[in-house]
C-alpha cells in the first residue's frame, strides 16, 4: 500500500541512519522506496531541508510534503488545522496533492520540537513491522498516512452539480424575457467557464499522476531484479496493483470526459 511515513528523530545522524536502513529493506524488496527527504526544525521555528531524494519520479508527494510542511510547520502545534480552515490553498494544497491532511500534520508537529530532525518518505509496505523495527531502532517515532489520492469521487459529483446549473440556467435563458437574457447568459457562461476550468485541472492531474506512476512502475521493476526471492511477488504484486490503479484512472477520466462534454453543450 502506497504511503506517507515520518519519522522524527533527535539528531540529522540517526535520520540519516534511518533513512539507510529503508533503503537497506527497499534493496531486499520488504518495500519500496520512491522518494525521501531530511529535513529539521531550526530554533526559530523555520524549516531547514537537508535533503529530497525523488529518485526522477514527476511530481513527487515528497517534494509537495516538504514544501508544504515548510510552510505550515514554523509554528505551534495546531497550526495546519488552522491553515486549513480557510480552504485547500498555498502550503496546505501541496499537503493535500502529497496525499496528507491537517491531522496528520498537527501530530507530527506535536513530536517535531525545535533542534529535532526528520525522514520524509513515500513508500510501499504491505505491512508495518519492518520499518517500524529499523526506525525505531535508531530513535525515530513514526507517523504514517495512507496516500490519499485525487478524489474522483467528489469531483465528478461536483461536475454533475456543475453541469445541473449549467441546464438550468439554459433553460432559464431560452424562457427569459429580452431583457433578462443577458444577465442570465452572463451567470450561465460563468458556470460553462467553471466547467472548462476543472477539465483543465483533471486532465494535469491525470497526466501527472500517470507520468509519476511511470516512473515509479520503471523503479520497482529495476528492483525486482536484486530483490530477495522471497520478495520478489511482493514487488511483483505492487506493479501490478500501480497498473491496475492507473488504468482504473484513465477509465474515469473517459466517463468524466463525456459528462463535460454534456456539461458544455447541453
Amino acid at each position: 500500500m502506497n504511503k506517507i511515513i515520518i519519522a522524527v528523530f533527535n539528531t540529522e545522524i540517526d535520520a540519516a541512519s534511518g533513512l539507510s536502513r529503508l533503503q537497506q529493506l527497499h534493496e531486499s524488496g520488504d518495500i519500496t522506496l520512491y522518494s525521501d527527504s531530511i529535513f529539521e526544525k531550526n530554533n526559530d521555528g523555520s524549516i531547514k531541508v537537508h535533503q529530497i531524494n525523488d529518485k526522477g519520479i514527476a511530481s513527487t508527494a515528497i517534494g509537495l510534503l516538504v514544501g508544504g510542511l515548510v510552510g505550515v510547520l514554523a509554528g505551534p502545534a495546531g497550526v495546519a488545522i488552522g491553515a486549513s480552515i480557510g480552504g485547500l490553498s498555498g502550503a496546505f494544497a501541496d499537503l493535500y496533492e502529497s496525499g496528507v491532511d491537517a491531522r496528520f500534520v498537527d501530530d507530527v508537529a506535536q513530536v517535531l520540537a525545535p533542534g529535532k530532525v526528520a525522514l520524509a518518505a513515500e513508500i510501499d509496505e504491505e505491512w508495518t513491522a519492518p520499518v517500524d523495527a529499523a526506525l525505531t531502532e535508531v530513535g525515530g517515532k513514526i507517523f504514517r498516512k495512507t496516500r490519499a489520492a485525487i478524489e474522483d469521487a467528489q469531483w465528478a459529483s461536483d461536475l454533475a452539480a456543475d453541469q445541473a446549473e449549467a441546464a438550468a440556467l439554459e433553460a432559464d435563458w431560452k424562457a427569459a424575457k429580452d431583457d433578462k437574457k443577458a444577465e442570465i447568459k452572463q451567470h450561465l457562461d460563468k458556470v460553462k467557464q467553471k466547467i472548462t476550468d476543472k477539465k483543465a485541472a483533471w486532465t494535469s492531474k491525470l497526466d501527472n499522476t500517470k507520468s509519476e506512476t511511470e516512473a515509479k512502475i520503471k523503479q520497482a521493476e529495476t528492483q525486482l531484479k536484486d530483490a530477495k526471492a522471497e520478495n520478489k511477488a511482493k514487488v511483483q504484486a505492487r506493479i501490478d496493483q500501480m497498473k491496475d490503479n492507473l488504468s482504473a484512472r484513465k477509465t474515469k477520466l473517459e466517463q468524466s470526459a463525456k459528462l463535460l462534454k454534456e456539461a458544455l453543450h447541453p
